[in-house]
C-alpha cells in the first residue's frame, strides 16, 4: 500500500486525484489568468509530503513547488520527479529555503490536513504571509476539532480529551477494542502493546493540535489575511441537516476550507 513511508511511483500517480483545495486554486488560476500575457501562476503545496500535488501540477504547466517539515518524506518523491525531467532539489524545499528563495512571491498556497499538525499557529500564519505575494491567495483544508474518529489514529473521541493520562487510557482502550490505523504504522508494527500505546499517545500530544475555526481564522487575520471559511461534509449525507454550530465543530466529519487573501 502506498503512503508517506514508501517511494512515490508512476503507478501511484496514475490514480492520484488532487485534494479539493487544488481544484479550487486551479479554478481561481483560470479566472485570474485569462490574459495570455499574464505571468504563469506560482503555487506552493504547504505540507507537500512526497510531492504528488507538485508533480501533478507541473505536468499541467503550473509553476508548482512544495515544502514540508518532514524532509525525509519529501526525499521519497525525488526519484519520480527526476524521471519526469524536474530537479527535485529546486521543487521540494525545506521551510528555510522557501523563505530564502521565494519570499512574497507565491500567487497561491494550498494545504490539506496540515493546520491540525501546526504547534505554532501564529508563526505559521506569519510564515505564509511572508511568502504570499501582495494580493495572493491561500486555500487550506483541515478538519474541525470534534471529528468523531481521529483521522490519524483512527480511534473515536481520543482527541477530544485533555493531553494527559486520560487520553493515554482512551488510546489503550481503543487499541484493545480493535481500533487503530490499518495498515499499522511501520514504526509500531512489531512492538509490544505498551510501546504502541505510548507511541500513539506521544504522537497525539506532539503532532496534533485541533482548534476551532474561529481560532484559526483569527490568527490568519492577525497575520494580515482577509479570510473566508467554507464547510464541507466528508462523511454521510444525513449530517448535512445538522445545525451550523455542530458542523463548525467538525462533528461528525466536517472539514473546512479556509480561503485567505493577503491584504496589499
Amino acid at each position: 500500500m502506498s503512503n508517506k513511508h514508501t517511494l512515490l511511483t508512476e503507478e501511484e500517480m496514475q490514480s492520484y486525484v488532487p485534494m479539493p483545495v487544488v481544484w479550487q486554486a486551479l479554478d481561481h488560476i483560470c479566472r485570474v489568468s485569462s490574459d495570455a500575457q499574464a505571468p504563469r501562476p506560482k503555487v506552493l503545496d504547504w505540507g507537500c509530503g512526497r510531492g504528488r500535488t507538485v508533480a501533478w501540477l507541473r505536468e499541467r504547466g503550473v509553476e508548482a513547488y512544495g515544502t514540508d517539515i518532514a524532509t525525509d518524506v519529501m526525499h521519497r518523491g525525488h526519484e519520480l520527479l527526476r524521471g519526469r525531467g524536474f530537479d527535485p532539489e529546486e521543487l521540494l524545499l525545506p521551510l528555510d529555503r522557501v523563505i530564502a528563495k521565494h519570499e512574497a512571491s507565491f500567487d497561491f498556497i494550498v494545504s490539506e490536513d496540515v493546520l491540525e499538525h501546526v504547534a505554532d499557529l501564529p508563526g505559521a500564519a506569519q510564515f505564509l504571509y511572508r511568502i504570499t505575494r501582495p494580493g495572493g491567495y491561500g486555500y487550506h483544508e483541515f478538519p474541525g476539532p470534534y471529528w468523531l474518529i481521529e483521522g490519524h489514529l483512527k480511534m473515536p473521541f481520543v482527541h477530544w480529551l485533555p493531553k494527559n493520562s486520560l487520553r493515554k487510557l482512551a488510546i489503550a482502550v481503543a487499541l484493545k477494542l480493535g481500533w487503530g490505523p490499518r495498515p499499522m504504522w511501520p514504526e509500531f508494527d512489531q512492538v509490544d502493546f505498551a510501546t504502541r500505546v505510548a507511541g500513539f499517545f506521544r504522537y497525539s500530544i506532539d503532532k496534533t493540535f485541533y482548534r476551532s475555526l474561529d481560532r484559526v481564522t483569527s490568527e490568519f487575520e492577525k497575520a494580515g489575511f482577509a479570510c473566508e471559511v467554507e464547510l464541507f461534509n466528508a462523511g454521510r449525507s444525513w449530517a448535512d441537516s445538522l445545525p451550523l454550530w455542530i458542523k463548525r465543530s467538525g462533528f461528525p466529519r466536517f472539514k473546512a476550507i479556509l480561503r485567505t487573501a493577503r491584504r496589499i
